[in-house]
């Protein structure tokens, strides 16, 4: 899939459905969405995820986002940013179920974002901007 192809010139379009065929946008995948022309037009989105710092990144970037859904790829490991000191950086291999994730967005998005498991899908993530 090429990402780097989405233009968009329908200033209506609202609602963005991604992923849904195995296809888990990585961090880089978000980044370019977030610099597309969607991210002015773009309200409603739904997208597979693989890496929570993209969820945070769309978050910050997609201009009038209002709600996000993710299907969370939770078989994924990521590498995770560790500071144990103010000058001593590490990775660390990390995987999150879904209820970790929550948690995890919670502890980095504003307390009056809404961020609830989908209960009939249990990979399912909604957050309310």
């Amino acid at each position: 899939m090429q990402i780097s192809s989405f233009k968009c010139t329908n200033a209506s379009l609202h609602r963005l459905q991604l992923g849904y065929y195995n296809h888990f946008f990585n961090y880089e995948d978000c980044i370019t969405l977030s610099r597309s022309s969607l991210n002015v037009q773009c309200e409603v989105l739904s997208i597979e995820v693989n890496n929570p710092e993209s969820i945070i990144n769309l978050i910050n970037n997609i201009i009038k986002l209002r709600s996000l859904y993710i299907y969370w790829n939770n078989k994924k490991t990521f590498k995770q940013l560790l500071r144990t000191t103010e000058n001593d950086e590490s990775y660390e291999e990390h995987s999150l179920n879904t209820d970790e994730l929550i948690q995890w967005l919670k502890v980095r998005l504003p307390a009056t974002y809404l961020i609830v498991k989908i209960p009939e899908h249990a990979n399912n993530v909604q957050i309310w901007i």
